[in-house]
Parts: structure tokens; sequence; C-alpha cells
């Protein structure tokens, strides 16, 4: 956030400056960050992550189908080929989209930073990986929506890094500086050029993978992992025990933080299936072998934007590094070797960095009379070109790849036969053939029948700054004209999906309140009972304080029947746990004030305690 003329990352409940985006799914609350991690041992089945790599893609991509061989909660075909994911919740099976997991970890952001402002937040600039395209985009604000959050902007990641890593040179360097983005994240992979002039950040060329980063690496590791012990114990299957591949899943990505600042870790697990431990010593080189195809893949894109963006490697003056992943040495190393042993950057942290930039763009964008982001402009650009089919199934290129943003640009085409009456118009985001590119969308015009030579149809491409395309086209002579926006027919969620989704959160957020209130009542209620266990945790302890056994044996059997009931019982009622709480605190008052001993002569069938 951006408070008293700087950024502020502010911290989330438990201390730590980041959240991760996991979502778990439990019969009492939603759980986001390492909350939801730590019940992935447990619910496997209950733990969502990956979202970001599912947005605006349909179930049957092909990296989704390759993603679900490893994913232990459950997914779906929604309708139009959607992504649905399906956990339980109470007995009742409960289907979400990505966008709705998104959401939910943005509603946990905000909520973050209301603690800590005191104030609601309602605008936000969300960043996004360079290459993700029109849908991912849509399907990115569509979460915000959900999350009843304006999106003032989209931002690359790569772009909000170089912001946050200029920010303080600008003040203190004249010259233009060009500066390479290396942004290797848990799931996304993006490379960007930008060029520093005083405060304008102009991006000149961006390259990646959507579906490239930290989580591949910790995918291949624990295939590794499965490999050697189904070597040792061959008729045994990890992969069909969901359990036991988290803790597979979980022990790879342990390992691979380790192995970024020792030469080996030791990986242990205790009775991973039917009983039989499991015991490896991983070291590093080992592990840099295992993830070298992985690493390979992350040179291309680099070669491929120095390319792009018209430059030479010499003539790149930084290299800043971005994201979790970037502190793995094959990493950094492999960046050394491609500029010849230069420094690579590391002034900034890796994993704050994009929020920083994200936060001054946010500042920009609310108009501040602030010096400090007044000065600064902002120039991205588009990663694919963005065309239009014509004979021979070629995209003719009507924007370029890295034109900057936003951007109209109109171009004159002809009919493809003589005396046509109307014309097909395809759009394409991609490479030279139809065959290498995505297809946006398509509509028909009506066209004045005319000889070939003398058709003229104007097609127009406007292109917002958060990298959303509307095109259209009119007949120069007829004047009929149409249109397409990347809105219903490649937006998974139409505005209606998003209003009913909305009614539903709020409708379930009473539920959820009702149902925390009871979680706490149960915590209080707990507490006590382990305050009483502590108190007296033998019949020796009774005896200290003078308390005849007649009268431990039956606040022993109270305890039990009150842990039982709380353990057992779905009651909803909170006042019935206020009840039995105050309850337990009188009858441990009584005993632990030395009542009891005091009325020891008494009838001990004079039952005091009830």
């Amino acid at each position: 956030m951006w408070i008293k003329s700087k950024v502020q990352i502010i911290s989330n409940e438990a201390g730590n400056r980041t959240t991760a985006s996991v979502v778990a799914f439990t019969d009492d609350d939603k759980l986001v960050g390492d909350a939801a991690k730590n019940q992935a041992i447990f619910h496997p089945s209950q733990v969502v992550y990956d979202s970001k790599r599912m947005l605006g893609k349909k179930y049957n991509d092909e990296t989704i189908q390759d993603d679900m061989k490893t994913w232990p909660f459950k997914v779906l075909q929604g309708p139009k080929e959607s992504i649905l994911i399906s956990v339980q919740i109470k007995g009742e099976t409960r289907e979400f989209s990505p966008e709705q997991i998104s959401s939910i970890v943005l509603r946990k952001m905000r909520e973050i930073g209301e603690n800590f402002t005191l104030k609601p937040i309602n605008d936000v600039v969300i960043t996004v990986p360079a290459y993700f395209n029109d849908g991912q985009r849509i399907a990115t604000k569509d979460a915000g929506a959900l999350a009843e959050l304006k999106v003032n902007r989209i931002v690359n990641e790569p772009t909000a890094a170089c912001i946050a890593y200029g920010m303080d040179r600008t003040k203190k360097q004249s010259r233009e500086r060009s500066v390479l983005i290396f942004d290797l994240g848990g799931g996304t992979f993006d490379v960007s050029i930008l060029c520093i002039d005083g405060g304008v950040f102009e991006v000149k060329a961006t390259h990646g993978n959507t579906h490239l980063g930290g989580e591949d690496f910790d995918r291949a590791l624990a295939d590794y992992i499965i490999s050697e012990f189904e070597k040792k114990h061959p008729n045994t299957n990890l992969r069909k025990d969901d359990r036991a591949y988290r803790r597979i899943k979980s022990a790879s990505e342990r390992a691979k933080r380790t192995l970024s600042s020792k030469t080996s870790a030791q990986i242990e697990l205790d009775a991973l299936i039917d009983g039989i431990d499991f015991s490896l010593m991983l070291t590093r080189a080992r592990f840099e072998e295992i993830c070298e195809p992985l690493f390979k893949k992350l040179v291309d894109p680099v070669l491929n934007c120095i390319r792009d963006a018209g430059y030479a490697k010499k003539k790149i003056h930084d290299i800043v590094l971005v994201g979790g992943s970037t502190r793995i040495p094959a990493v950094r190393d492999l960046l050394a070797e491609q500029f010849k042993g230069r420094e690579i950057s590391n002034n900034i942290n890796p994993d704050e960095a994009v929020a920083y930039g994200a936060a001054i763009q946010g500042a920009i964008l609310a108009g501040l009379e602030d010096d400090t982001v007044n000065q600064l402009l902002l120039l991205d650009v588009i990663p694919l070109s963005l065309g239009i089919e014509t004979e021979g199934r070629f995209n003719e290129v009507v924007v370029p790849k890295n034109s900057t943003i936003p951007t109209t640009r109109d171009q004159m085409f002809g009919a493809s036969s003589e005396f046509q009456e109307a014309t097909l118009l395809k759009w394409w985001r991609g490479r030279a053939l139809t065959k290498d590119c995505h297809e946006l969308g398509q509509f028909t015009i009506n066209v004045t029948p005319q000889a070939r030579k003398d058709s003229k149809v104007m097609v127009v491409l406007d292109i917002d700054a958060d990298g959303l395309l509307e095109v259209s086209a009119m007949d120069m002579k007829s004047k009929n004209s149409n249109k397409l926006s990347i809105t219903s027919d490649r937006r998974i969620l139409s505005s209606d999906e998003i209003g009913k989704m909305i009614d539903e959160a709020k409708q379930f957020e009473e539920k959820d309140k009702k149902d925390k209130l009871i979680l706490m009542k149960k915590i209080e209620l707990r507490r006590e009972l382990d305050k009483a266990r502590s108190t007296f945790p033998d019949l020796d302890s009774y005896k200290q304080r003078s308390i005849p056994d007649a009268r431990a044996n039956e606040f022993t059997q109270y305890l039990n029947d009150l842990e039982m009931w709380v353990d057992h019982d779905n009651n909803q009622d909170a006042a019935l746990y206020d009840k039995k709480t105050e309850e337990l605190r009188k009858k441990l008052n009584y005993l632990t004030s030395g009542s009891d001993a005091k009325n020891s002569s008494k009838d001990p069938k004079e039952n005091v305690l009830s």
C-alpha cells in the first residue's frame, strides 16, 4: 500500500509479508495461506492451489490435463468446457471455479489491508504474468469482481517489478538505462526488457511461459522421490495415495528451499505408505540434474526477448531477479552464463518487488498529489501480435507484438472473391500462420457485392491499458459494421454469473459468520477443558488439594463427558457453549478454591458440583 509517500508491505496475521495463494476448505471455515498449506497433509483433497494457472483456460487444455494428474483435489468439467473444483463441506459437495478460488485469496488480502488501515478497501491494482492472454486477464478481473473489488488496472508483473527497481534510481541517474527483469515465480515465468529514462518506464519487449515455475520443480523432484521409493518397494503405488503424494510434494518443496542455501538436504518420511519409512539424502547437484530440462526452458525466452527489443546482450545495463524461484543457484548460474559472469542485481526483495511496483501504480492511478509518483509514466506492451486471417490461413498482423498500450490500430482489407455479399472475419493472436495462433473470435459483416479490387473493409483493433481487446470492421461502401469484444465468448464467467456468485457469497457470509462464532465458542470451551486437565492431570493432584476420591472421580467423569460432547456434538447454539463454559469454570473454581476440602466431612452424596 502507498502510505505517506512510500510503499508499505503489510504483514498478515501470522507476521508474514507474503501470503500463499492456497485455499483450504474445512467444515468450519475457509483457510488461506500457510494455514491452508498446513491442512494439505491431512486433507489433501480439500486444499486447492494453482488457481492462477487455471484462470481463463478450458477443461480440455493440454496443460490443465497434465496438471490434473498430480492435483490431489478433484477437477470437473463445467458448462462451456469450464473448470470446476469440487470439495466437500459438511458432507455436501460444493463446486468452485478458479475465479472463485482466486476471489477467496483476494478477499483475504483485502481483510489484511483493512485490519491494518482500519478503513474499507474497494479499489485495487492486480498484477498478472506478462504472457497472460485476454481470457486470462478477463478471468483475473472476474476474480476481483467476485471479491467485490474494483480492479483499476491490470499490470504485467515484470513491469511492476521494474517500477520497484527503478523508483529510487530515477532521482540518482539522468541517463537512460535498459533493465532485464527475470521473473520466475511458483507457477509462471516472464522476462521483460524495459528502458528507464528519468521517470518514464517503457517496456521494449516481453516473453515468457505461463506454465513454468517452482511448482514444476517440486513436481519433478516428487517424481524422482517416487521412482526411488518404488525401486526399493516395487509393489507400492504412491501416486494413488493422495496423502502420501502430498507429503512427498511438501518434502520436495522444503528440500528445494534448503538447497538454495545448502549443498544437501535430508528427506525423512516416516510411515509413508503401508507403514514403510523412507529416507533420502539429496544433493544440490542431483537436484539440478533432475530439473535440468526445466532450467533449459528458461534460456530461449531470455534470448528471444533481447532479440525482439532490438538489443544486444551488452546493451543490457541491469539484470534484476524477481520471484521466489530465482533463489535457486542453478537459475542464477544460468543467467550469469548467458551474460558472461556479469553481476546479477540483488537490490530488491524478489518476493515483494511486484507488490511494491503495483502499489506505486495504484498511487499513480489514484491521482495523488505526490511528487514522488507524479513524475512517473508507465508504457507497457502486448506480448503477442494480433491480426486477421487472410487467404492461405495467414495471420495478417495489424498490431505487432511489443506494441505500446493503450493503442488503436486500423488497416484496410478487401474481399477474398468477386462480388462477395458477406465476409467472415477471424481474429488471431500469435505468429504468421493461424495454425500456430490462438483464435480470439470471429464475426461476419455484410458487404456490397462488387469487384474484388474495389472492395474495401476497414478493420480497427483497440487495446486498453489492461491489455484487453475490442475489434471492429466496416464495409466502406455500405457502412455495414460489426464488432467483437473479448467478453462472454472468451471469458469464462458472464456478468450475470458473477452477480449470482456474489449473491451466493453474501448468502453464505451470514452462515460463515455463525459457523465462525460457534468455532470460537468451541475453542474457548476446549481451552477451559485443557486448563482443567492440566490442573488435575491424575488422582494424586486431587489428593494434594485434599479432595475426596468420590468427588475426584465425579469431576474426572464430568470432564470426559464434556470432552466427548465438544468433539462429537454438532450443536449450533452459541449460548449453550457459553453455558457449558461457565459451568466448567464454576466447578473448577470450586475445587481449586479449597471449598471441597472444607466440606469433605459432609455426606459425599450431597452433590455440590451439580
